[in-house]
């Protein structure tokens, strides 16, 4: 976004022809590119699809990784659901996969309490009591939904009602 700002200023607020910057147009396309790979390189190689990492308080580490669909153009959304300790011990994991036409609504807003209700239908760890009570580690997706039981949510920071 400073590539854009910095770009924008020089030709909107200093009126600079195209012609005497497009060197520094070209540097900062150049820049762009470069930043954007390595955004994908670490999302690919370091994130790995985690899009939840966190510990229950009473001390399940609980981590959701989204993968991608199997076949090309497949309307299905993936999760696996990786926890250790509790009641039982170990490490145990669940992969789910559902149709994600299910969580929007007819204007295609995203309906996090019908997300929350499934998933918790279908993951064992997310049945048990306390459950709601999630300390976040680390969130590493852009959409990060929070407090979605209250008739409010928020995403992004910004707050909407379900």
């Amino acid at each position: 976004m400073l590539i854009a700002a910095y770009l924008f200023y020089l030709d909107y607020y200093l009126k600079i022809p195209f012609r005497l910057h497009k060197t520094t147009a070209a540097w900062c396309g150049l820049a762009y590119f470069v930043l954007n790979g390595a955004l994908t390189a670490w999302i690919w190689l370091v994130e790995k699809g985690v899009v939840f990492e966190g510990r229950r308080r009473d001390g399940v580490r609980v981590k959701v990784c989204s993968v991608a669909p199997k076949r090309r153009y497949e309307a299905v959304y993936r999760l696996v659901v990786a926890w250790e300790g509790g009641k039982d011990g170990g490490r145990k994991e669940v992969e789910v996969d559902v149709g994600f036409e299910g969580f929007f609504e007819g204007n295609g807003m995203f309906v996090p309490k019908r997300f929350e209700e499934w998933l918790r239908s279908v993951v064992p760890v997310l049945r048990d009591e306390g459950a709601a009570n999630v300390e976040s580690k680390a969130s590493t997706s852009g959409v990060e939904v929070v407090g979605t039981g209250t008739g409010t949510h928020t995403v992004n920071g910004t707050k909407r009602r379900n």
